[in-house]
């Protein structure tokens, strides 16, 4: 790391001390960068596959912190977590995960996934543009452990590149080591980042395929998956 790039963290690190949101953005616009560089053709963005992959990195960031969270709980004995915690759930499709660890990081707070995503959904598109919640909670549940699901306006099967995606994710996670995040922060820059990434994409998909949803359905399935 150069002097002047320890200058931009020592300073970024003073700037989000009473707002830790203000690191999160940073370190997203650098993911969302990143991430372009994939999907850039001599065409254009690929809004489809940006959108798709942006949802699965989310997905499998909750499904990471998740993990984490629950093996330092057992570590330090910190078994006052209320709800159910984070559990194994062999299934036909293979291991999947599932608690109140992981629905908390999805939905449970003001840092939440949804409440992150759906706060800039909110700001650009008004209140219409935001899913119904409790429908993609109650579909995941029906679906969870089916190895024929399709989502994605049944387009893609979350199984299909997977492990691929795992790799990548981590790639991307050890890229944001000098930004100095704890272990709870990393999913919320890739939900903010996955916020950025819909709504520059969204308006280029057909009126009939609600990106939002889509993304949500995704980011919600691939959160329960074993990581």
């Amino acid at each position: 790391m150069t002097r002047e790039e320890e200058k931009y963290f020592e300073k970024l690190e003073e700037e989000s001390r009473d707002n830790p949101l203000i690191k999160v953005q940073a370190a997203a616009d650098y993911l969302v960068g990143t991430i372009l560089k994939a999907v850039k053709t001599p065409q254009g963005i690929n809004g489809n596959l940006f959108c798709k992959m942006m949802s699965v990195y989310t997905g499998i960031a909750v499904a990471d912190t998740a993990k984490k969270l629950s093996e330092q709980n057992l570590i330090t004995g910190d078994l006052k977590a209320k709800g159910m915690p984070r559990t194994r759930l062999d299934t036909e499709a293979g291991i999947f995960w599932i608690g109140d660890d992981i629905n908390s990081l999805l939905f449970g707070h003001q840092y939440s996934v949804w409440h992150l995503v759906m706060t800039g959904v909110v700001m650009k598109k008004g209140p219409s543009a935001v899913p119904n919640m409790q429908e993609i909670i109650e579909h995941n549940a029906r679906i969870i452990g089916d190895p024929s699901v399709t989502l994605w306006e049944s387009m893609y099967s979350p199984y299909s590149d997977f492990e691929d995606a795992k790799h990548s994710f981590y790639v991307l996670k050890e890229k944001l080591a000098p930004y100095k995040f704890v272990e709870n922060e990393y999913y919320q820059v890739f939900a903010m980042a996955l916020m950025m990434v819909i709504l520059q994409v969204e308006a280029a998909f057909p009126k009939e395929m609600d990106c939002v949803k889509m993304a949500m359905e995704l980011v919600v399935f691939d959160a329960h998956m074993d990581v």
